[in-house]
């Protein structure tokens, strides 16, 4: 494969230097869109063997497992939107109450009288 964009692209292009084309965002992107040919050529030398490279094979293979784990992820932080929004729901309901509690003990003729102290064993 590199011998096939050592033909027609500078060195820049190169898949090793993971440096992309110019005018392009990525050497992927600028194997498959720019660069017609070559993917073209190795999918016909693909077909001529017969069977998948087995980098592109495990690539596919990874590339499936990422495409599982990002969609679990993305379930697991809208459940965690979720949750904070209940979470503030919550703090700021305590706030409430603590705040009602501290001015009802503030007052002279306080209803509410503190608990006496246990020792603490």
């Amino acid at each position: 494969m590199a011998s096939l964009i050592a033909k027609c692209c500078p060195k820049s292009c190169t898949i090793a230097d993971r440096r992309p084309c110019p005018g392009n965002r990525s050497p992927a992107h600028a194997l498959t869109q720019r660069h017609l040919d070559l993917k073209n050529q190795f999918y016909e030398r693909v077909r001529e063997r017969g069977r998948m490279p087995d980098s592109e094979a495990r690539l596919r293979r990874q590339f499936v497992k990422l495409k599982e784990l990002r969609a679990k992820d993305a379930k697991e932080l809208t459940q965690l939107r979720a949750d904070v929004h209940g979470l503030v729901r919550i703090v700021n309901q305590l706030l409430l109450e603590n705040h009602q509690l501290r001015e009802a003990l503030s007052r002279p003729a306080a209803s509410i009288r503190p608990l006496p102290q246990r020792p603490h064993h």
